[in-house]
C-alpha cells in the first residue's frame, strides 16, 4: 500500500477488533434524480422533480449496511484527492466502517459518480468510474485484509487496474483462512468474460441477480451450471425474492410486501443481510430471509443507505417485520428445500401449509422461467358440475386449484350468472367445504375485467363501470386480475391503440390497488393487449402469433402507464401476460400449438422479469401441445368450455343410456328440452351459429365453443338433469350398456375407481380434461 496515498489522519478512526468482513471495491457517490423523461431531448433543458445525493456504489452500499447491522466491517478503496471522496469516506466512518486503509490519490483521476435515472421499474445508469479505474493491487494490506473471518468483492468488471491480480487475491484469502464472497454486480461491456472464470473456482459464495446470472452461464439451465461451479449461490429475483443453490438442493425464500419507493441498492443490502447472519454460521434459510428483509428496508426510501442511516425507522421496521423466534420474516415464507435437477416431489412435501396460496402459485412460476416444467392451469366456468370434479382432481394430485370468474358472468351487475363477486366467492367456497378441500389451497382470479360487458356504452361510462367491478372483485378477496381494457367502446376507434389500452388498464390497477389498501395481501396482475375472444373465436380463425415486437411494445407501454400512475409495487406484481400462441378453437375445429412458430416468444419471456404467458383458448389441445406450450413458458393456461363441452358429452351419454333403460313415461326427455329452450331463447347462440337449420342444430348441440353451456342454468333445463341423474341413481345402468356410450368410465367402474352413479360419471369424464391439464403443469404428481 503507497503509505503517500492514504486517506487523510482525520478519517483514520478504526478499531482494533478483529473484522467480521473485509471488502475491496469502488467508492463514489450516487445522485438519484427523480421525475426525469425516458428520452432526453437535445439542446432542452429539461425539469426534474428532485434529486439525492448519497452514499454510491455497490461495495459502499453493502459496507454502510452491513456495519449497522452491526458487523465489524474494513473498506478498501481508491478515491480521489476531491471532496466527494472525503464525503463518501465520512459517510461509512459515520456508520461505523474502518475506512483507514481507502487510499485517496494525491493524482490521478477524481472520485467516481454515478448518476440514476429511476423509473416505475427500470432505470438508466450512466457511471463515471475516475479512480476506481486506477486501483491496483498496491493499494491494498493483503497482510490486514487477511486479519478479517470473511473476504468480499464487489464489482468485478469495474477493477480494471486490479483486474489481472483479483484471482490472486482471492487465493491469498484462502490461504490465509478467509470465507470468500464475490457479486460481480453488471458488466459494462457485456462480456461476461475475463477474469470471471478464473477467479469462480476461489468463491465460497456467488451473488447475483437473475439477469447477471444468465449473462454469466451463458445458457440453459443456467442455476445449474453456475452452482457446479461454486460451493453456494445466492440469486437475487427481487420482488419474487432469493434463492440458494447449495449441495443439490435449492431453497427459495419470497421476499418481503412493502411499498417500493427506491430500488437503488436493494442488491447491495441484500448481500448485506446476507452475509451479516452467514458469517455468524446462521441456517441458509435464515441467511436468505435475513437479505430480504435487509433489502425489503432498503427500497421504502431513496438511495441504498438513507433507509439504514434512519435508526429510529430502522429498528421499526425490522420490529415489526423479523419474528425472532423463529428467524423469518412476519409476512414471508421459506419454502421446504427441494433437489436441484431431480424429479419433482409430491406438491405436499413442496408446499408446507404456511404457504400463502398465491405465493405458492408464484413459485410454480418461477420455476417454469427455470424451464421445469411446472405451470397452473385455470378453470373458467361457475358450473357446479364442473368445479366439482375440478376439485376433486385438484385433491388427487395435491395441487392448489385456480377459479376465475369473467367480467360478463361475475359483475357487480350479476352477470349472466347472477353473481356479484362476493357471492360467486362464497359458491366457491361452500363447494370446497362440501368437497373437504382446504379453502386455503384455491386462488379466486378476476378474467377479463375491464369494460367489456358495457363496450356498447360511452368509453368514460363503461370504464366507470369497470373501475367499479374491479374494486368488487379485489374488496371479495379475489387475488389473480386480469386487466383487460383491449375492447373497444361505442365511442371509440374500431382498434383501440395500445397506449390507450395500457393506460386504461393502468387505471383499473390503481383502482384494485385502493381496494386492496386494507387486505393480508395484495393481488397480482396479468396484462396483454392481444386478448383472443373469450370463449373461442366467432367466425373463421384467423391466427397470428403474437410478435416479440408487438410483445415489447405491449410490456413498455404499461410499464409506462404504471409509471405515470405510481403504480410501482404493483408492477412487481404482475405476473403474466396474455399473447396469442397460435392455439384457437372455432365450432368445430382446433388450430394446435406449433412451438417452433413461437420460439423467439418463448425466448423472449425469459428476458423480462419474473413474467411468464397466460394462455387462453388453451381448450382441446392435445396432451402434448399442452406440455409444449407450459415448456415454452405458458405457465397459465386457461381452460373453459372444454370442460363443460366434456360434462355435457357425459350427460348426453346417459341421456342415450336413459332412453335405453328406463321406461318412456319416466324419461327426462332432457335432449329434446335443451333443444326446445335453445330454440324459444336463442340469444345465447343466434349470432354465433350459422348455416342451414340442420347445421345450426349440429351447432347447437356438438360445438366445441360450447354455448349450450349458458343453458344449464335454465329452470326447464335444470328440472329435466334432475330427472336424468335420478333415474340412473335409483336403477344403474347395466356396465355393457355404459360401455357402449361411455366407454372409458365404464372402464374406471369395472376397476373401482368410480361408481356406478350419474355424478361420478360426469366427474370421471370432466376429470379426463383435468388430467390431461394437470400432467401439462406437473400438478399431477400421485397417479
Amino acid at each position: 500500500m503507497n503509505s503517500t496515498e492514504v486517506v487523510e489522519t482525520s478519517l483514520q478512526k478504526g478499531t482494533s477488533e478483529q473484522p467480521d468482513i473485509a471488502i475491496v471495491g469502488e467508492l463514489n457517490p450516487d445522485l438519484i434524480v427523480y421525475g426525469a423523461p425516458r428520452e432526453l431531448p437535445e439542446e432542452r433543458e429539461v425539469l426534474a422533480s428532485g434529486f439525492t445525493l448519497t452514499l454510491g456504489s455497490s461495495s459502499a452500499i453493502l459496507a454502510h449496511n452491513l456495519a449497522l447491522l452491526g458487523s465489524k466491517v474494513t473498506f478498501s478503496s481508491r478515491v480521489g484527492g476531491d471532496a466527494l471522496g472525503q464525503m463518501c469516506c465520512r459517510w461509512l466512518q459515520e456508520a461505523g466502517v474502518q475506512v483507514d486503509h481507502v487510499v485517496q490519490a494525491a493524482s490521478g483521476s477524481n472520485t467516481g459518480i454515478t448518476v440514476i435515472l429511476p423509473f416505475a421499474t427500470t432505470r438508466r445508469i450512466l457511471t463515471y468510474p475516475g479512480a476506481m479505474f486506477e486501483m491496483g493491487i498496491e493499494d491494498l494490506d493483503l497482510d490486514y485484509l487477511a486479519t478479517a473471518k470473511h473476504f468480499h468483492l464487489s464489482s468485478l468488471f469495474l477493477h480494471r487496474k486490479l483486474s489481472p491480480d483479483i484471482p490472486e487475491l482471492f487465493r491469498e484469502m484462502k490461504r490465509s483462512g478467509l470465507t470468500t464472497s464475490l457479486d460481480t454486480n453488471d458488466d459494462p461491456e457485456d462480456k461476461w468474460a475475463g477474469v470471471l472464470e478464473d477467479v469462480l473456482p476461489l468463491v465460497d459464495v456467488l451473488l447475483c441477480t437473475e439477469s447477471e446470472l444468465a449473462k454469466m452461464a451463458k445458457a440453459e439451465p443456467a442455476a445449474e451450471r453456475m452452482s457446479a461451479k461454486v460451493p453456494l449461490l445466492v440469486v437475487k429475483r427481487g420482488a419474487a425474492g432469493a434463492s440458494a443453490y447449495f449441495e443439490g438442493r435449492r431453497i427459495d425464500v419470497p421476499s418481503l410486501r412493502v411499498e417500493v419507493k427506491d430500488s437503488v441498492g436493494a442488491g447491495d443490502t441484500f448481500d448485506a443481510g446476507f452475509l451479516h447472519k452467514w458469517v455468524r454460521k446462521a441456517p441458509l434459510e435464515t441467511c436468505i430471509a435475513y437479505g430480504n428483509l435487509t433489502g425489503g428496508l432498503s427500497v421504502t426510501r431513496s438511495g441504498g443507505t438513507e433507509a439504514f442511516s434512519d435508526r429510529a425507522y430502522r429498528e421499526s421496521f425490522f420490529q415489526q417485520h423479523w419474528q425472532q423466534e423463529k428467524l423469518v420474516p412476519y409476512d414471508s415464507a421459506i419454502l421446504s428445500v427441494s433437489r436441484v435437477a431431480t424429479e419433482p416431489k409430491p406438491a405436499a412435501e413442496e408446499s408446507p401449509a404456511s404457504l400463502n396460496s398465491v405465493d405458492e402459485m408464484r413459485q410454480l412460476l418461477r420455476e417454469n422461467r427455470e424451464r421445469k416444467r411446472k405451470g397452473i392451469y385455470s378453470v373458467c366456468t361457475a358450473n357446479r358440475l364442473v368445479l366439482e370434479a375440478a376439485f376433486a382432481q385438484a385433491a388427487h394430485d395435491g395441487s392448489l386449484l385456480l377459479i376465475e370468474a369473467t367480467c360478463n358472468q361475475v359483475n357487480q351487475q350479476g352477470g349472466y350468472t347472477g353473481m356479484v363477486p362476493a357471492q360467486f366467492r362464497d359458491y366457491i367456497h361452500a363447494i370446497a367445504e362440501e368437497m373437504h378441500f382446504p379453502i386455503e389451497r384455491v386462488v379466486l382470479g378476476g378474467d377479463h375485467l375491464g369494460p367489456n360487458p358495457w363496450k356498447d356504452e360511452p368509453a368514460s361510462v363503461a370504464m366507470e363501470k369497470a373501475c367499479i367491478m374491479v374494486a368488487a372483485y379485489v374488496d371479495a378477496g379475489f387475488s389473480k386480475i386480469h386487466l383487460d381494457a383491449s375492447m373497444a367502446c361505442a365511442d371509440d376507434p374500431t382498434t383501440l391503440a395500445q397506449q390507450e389500452i395500457a393506460e386504461r388498464a393502468a387505471r383499473l390497477c390503481e383502482v384494485a390497488e385502493a381496494a386492496a389498501r386494507n387486505s393480508a395481501a395484495r393481488p397480482v396482475y396479468v396484462i396483454g393487449t392481444e386478448v383472443p375472444t373469450p370463449g373461442g373465436a366467432v367466425d373463421e380463425m384467423e391466427i397470428e402469433v403474437t410478435s416479440t415486437e408487438s410483445l415489447r411494445e405491449t410490456l413498455e407501454v404499461h410499464r409506462q402507464a404504471f409509471e405515470r400512475r405510481n403504480l410501482l409495487s404493483a408492477w412487481d406484481r404482475i405476473i403474466g401476460v396474455v399473447v396469442q400462441p397460435g392455439v384457437e378453437f372455432g365450432h368445430d375445429t382446433v388450430e394446435d400449438y406449433q412451438p417452433d412458430k413461437a420460439v423467439q416468444l418463448s425466448e423472449f419471456i425469459l428476458q423480462q422479469d419474473g413474467i411468464v404467458f397466460e394462455a387462453h383458448s388453451t381448450d382441446y389441445q392435445t396432451a402434448e401441445s399442452l406440455r409444449q406450450l407450459v415448456s415454452g413458458h405458458f405457465g397459465i393456461l386457461k381452460v373453459g368450455p372444454e370442460l363443460t363441452f366434456a360434462m355435457r358429452e357425459a350427460i348426453f351419454g346417459l341421456a342415450r343410456i336413459e332412453e335405453e333403460w328406463i321406461a318412456e313415461e319416466r324419461r327426462s326427455n332432457l335432449r329434446a328440452i335443451i333443444e326446445q329452450v335453445m330454440l324459444e331463447l336463442p340469444g345465447n347462440w343466434k349470432g354465433y351459429y350459422h348455416g342451414d337449420e340442420h347445421q345450426q342444430h349440429i351447432a347447437r348441440v356438438y360445438s366445441l365453443s360450447d354455448r349450450i353451456r349458458y343453458y344449464w342454468p335454465n329452470a326447464e333445463i335444470s328440472k329435466a338433469l334432475a330427472v336424468l341423474l335420478e333415474n340412473l341413481r335409483e336403477h344403474p345402468a347395466p356396465l355393457p350398456l355404459l360401455s357402449q356410450y361411455l366407454p372409458r368410465q365404464a372402464e374406471a367402474i369395472r376397476t373401482g375407481t368410480i361408481s356406478n352413479d350419474p355424478i361420478s360419471i360426469i366427474h370421471d369424464k370432466v376429470r379426463e380434461s383435468l388430467a390431461r391439464y394437470a400432467d401439462a403443469c406437473g400438478l399431477a404428481l400421485r397417479g
